[in-house]
């Protein structure tokens, strides 16, 4: 079991989950034997009965939109597969049941007056700026990296293979210009930048929902735990998918595993 720095607990009666910082629930399906997904407990709200959950890593990698016109949240090519497939593939009847449909907060402007769209209601969203700044020092940023590539198997089976064009996209990052990559990501010299595929996958972040500095690019925190609020382009960008979701606290204990 992991303790972090602090977590957000209202209306607690000190149960069997006042403590409890990670949680394995559902099986990624993409996955090479299909392994259970580890979440981290970012907000207990026992007067609800819910538990806000995020992946513990990136569990895939990917572009935000699958179109370079998409601008928003709302139609995003993220937000689809993962309140639609990635609930079908990867959880149970009875699991999915647990995750609760949430008011995801998208309109408001960010400093360079770029708004995120419409509001939509969702079962699995990613993080905003604000809502990771609400959470930051729960957050475990060392764990941001896929743990296969952690260990140095150099196995990628983190793209989402649904389609020609993913495997394009593969092809794409295989012989990637690391250069360009390194300039687009804002990482320096002496920030280990990204000189190989195995490198590569090191150094990727993970998305956030809140757009940057124009239309189409989306913010991301960076391996250093540091959010880049410039963004990268959604559709012509990669990074690391790290989803996030209420679930019911009563269909967690009974099939989430603690730990």
């Amino acid at each position: 079991m992991v303790f972090y720095k602090r977590k957000i607990v209202r209306n607690v009666s000190f149960d069997d989950l006042t403590c409890v910082d990670s949680f394995s629930f559902g099986r990624d399906y993409y996955s090479e034997g299909n392994r259970r997904i580890q979440w981290i407990n970012l907000e207990l709200d026992n007067e609800n009965d819910k538990i806000l959950l995020l992946s513990r890593q990136i569990i895939y990698i990917d572009v935000f939109n699958d179109r370079p016109d998409n601008y928003e949240w709302a139609s995003s090519y993220v937000r689809k597969f993962f309140n639609t497939e990635f609930i079908r593939m990867c959880f149970k009847e009875n699991e999915s049941k647990g995750i609760m449909l949430t008011d995801v907060h998208n309109s408001s402007a960010n400093r360079w007056g770029i708004s995120g769209g419409a509001d939509t209601k969702d079962y699995v969203f990613l993080l905003s700026l604000d809502e990771f700044k609400d959470y930051d020092g729960i957050i475990p940023g060392n764990l941001s990296i896929p743990l296969h590539l952690m260990n140095g198997t150099g196995k990628n089976d983190y793209f989402i293979p649904d389609s020609e064009q993913q495997k394009q996209r593969r092809l794409y990052f295989e012989s990637i210009d690391y250069d360009s990559f390194n300039e687009a990501q804002g990482v320096a010299e002496d920030e280990y930048p990204v000189t190989s595929i195995s490198s590569f996958y090191s150094n990727i972040g993970w998305w956030l929902r809140t757009p940057g500095t124009d239309r189409g690019e989306y913010m991301f925190v960076d391996r250093f735990g540091r959010v880049n609020e410039a963004g990268i382009h959604g559709f012509f960008g990669v990074q690391g998918y790290r989803p996030a979701m209420w679930v019911r606290k009563n269909v967690l204990l009974r099939y989430g595993d603690v730990g």
